[in-house]
Order: C-alpha cells, then structure tokens, then sequence
C-alpha cells in the first residue's frame, strides 16, 4: 500500500508506530500520525499546519500531553481492563502469545498447534476457530502458561529517561553515528547530540 504514497507520506506513516510505542500505545491512529507529520518535518500537512499558525513543538506537546497516558493508566490494560500482573481476558489483543511471543490474536500458533489449514481459501483462513477449537486452543495456552499484562516502559539506552521523545534522523546519519550492536536501542535526543558531537570531535 505504500508504494502509493508521496515520499513525504510514506516517512509520516512509517513514524506513526514509532510514535504509538513510545507513548505505550498498542494501536495507531490520527494522532500518532500527526506526531508522524510534525516530527517529518516537511510536507504539505506539515506546511498547512504552519500556515494554520500551528507552531509543531507547541503542538506536538500538546498532542502528548493529551495521548500519553499517566503511568497509572499504564498499570491497567487499555483494552480489557486488568491490572499489571493479572491474565488478560481471553481475545485482548494486548496478550502475547506464551508459545511464539507474538500477539496471541494474530499469530498462527493456534492453527498449527490444533493441526488446522488456515491457508488462503480455507474455512478457518476467513472464519478461524469453531467454538470447540477455540475451547481446545485455550486449553493449551493454560497448559503452557498464559503471560499476564506487564508492563515495559521504553528507556533511553544512554541515560535511562523514561518515555523519551522521538525524533527523526536519516538511516545514513543514524548509521555514521550509532555502532551497528546500538542501532535497535532507543535513545532521547540530547543523548544522540551528545553522541554525535563527542564522535565529530574525534576523541580531542
């Protein structure tokens, strides 16, 4: 699908998930991608938005401001309600699957621990499980050991902010910056400046 976008668009939307994790979001919507527009930086929306008299930082601010939730809400499952350390309700799309780690309401672990074809053109592929079979699948997930809702707060890898603000730099700049085994970590910006200064001085 994003082969149809503009450049500009498709960096927009491609920050949008960035943005949705970082506020501890599982979902994205209309407003992760506006902080994906304003952290870009350029565009048409991004231009309108100035010529609107919007200024981004204000903006952004009050975008997160109004999305984050408190880490009190962070304690409890936005979408079934329980508190840290309880079992989710069964079909939260919160849950991770105990047998890959993925997300237990999308992952294929149930077809294939039950022996069903779930290929494109099957009954289970556009219905998925009969009610006997979802009863199985649950069995099993109780066997293995269901994974209670915890959570895990995102952390720069330097200095140990927490929920540290995104920003957007080129994957060529990242790269020239960041050692190849510190690419995947998260870092907030004052530490990524303080990097990129500290290796543009040579060590001096």
């Amino acid at each position: 699908m994003l082969e149809k976008f503009t450049d500009r668009a498709r960096t927009a939307v491609k920050l949008a998930p960035q943005e949705a994790q970082l506020l501890g979001h599982n979902y994205v919507g209309a407003e992760h991608l506006l902080l994906g527009i304003l952290h870009a930086g350029f565009g048409s929306a991004f231009d309108a938005l100035r010529e609107c008299g919007c200024d981004p930082e204000t903006l952004k601010t009050a975008v997160k401001r109004l999305a984050a939730p408190s880490l009190a809400e962070k304690r409890t499952c936005h979408d079934c309600g329980v508190a840290e350390g309880q079992l989710h309700e069964l079909g939260c799309d919160m849950e991770r699957c105990p047998f890959c780690g993925g997300q237990l309401i999308t992952c294929d672990c149930r077809y294939e621990l039950l022996g069903i074809d779930a290929s494109p053109g099957t009954w289970a592929y556009s219905h998925g499980l009969t009610d006997e079979q979802y009863v199985a699948f649950s069995h099993l997930l109780e066997e293995k050991g269901r994974i209670p809702y915890i959570v895990w707060p995102n952390l720069c890898a330097r200095c140990g902010s927490l929920w540290p603000g995104i920003f957007s730099v080129s994957d060529e700049e990242w790269s020239s910056v960041i050692e190849p085994q510190k690419r995947d970590k998260i870092l907030c910006r004052d530490c990524y400046e303080e990097i990129k200064q500290l290796i543009q001085a040579g060590g001096q």
